[in-house]
């Protein structure tokens, strides 16, 4: 058996038996952690979709830098910054406001979802043009 495939294993049956011994021991108390893992699953989806991204993109670079590819250049202007400008705003302002829509007052949940796109697009735009 490989080293990846030992590994791989060995996380999966521990995985198995944390959880088990987790459902015995917190038998009582499973609504509350259900209702917990219910709220960490986008969280859980995003995460594994950005790991899926980052080693894909990695593989990209390695192959490139292997077979002496030239890489593609991106031309950005001055229009494509400013609508970027204005989604980097206005995405978030617009995730802060769909709470009163539904006559609700934004919680802690639509901040933390503000400032994690806030953040995103600014890295992004950090990222084309080097600047903030």
């Amino acid at each position: 058996m490989k080293k990846n495939e030992l590994i791989t294993t060995l996380g999966v049956w521990l995985t198995v038996a944390i959880t088990l011994f987790l459902y015995i021991f917190y038998f009582r108390r499973i609504k509350d952690f259900t209702e917990v893992i219910i709220s960490v699953i986008p969280a859980i989806i995003f995460l594994i979709g950005g790991i899926l991204i980052f080693s894909r993109d990695k593989k990209t670079i390695k192959r490139v830098r292997e077979n002496d590819e030239p890489s593609r250049n991106v031309d950005l202007e001055w229009g494509l910054a400013l609508k970027h400008d204005v989604l980097t705003y206005f995405i978030p302002v617009i995730i802060l406001a769909f709470p009163f829509l539904t006559n609700k007052t934004p919680n802690f949940t639509d901040l933390c979802q503000a400032i994690t796109v806030f953040l995103a697009l600014s890295y992004l735009k950090i990222q084309y043009w080097g600047e903030l």
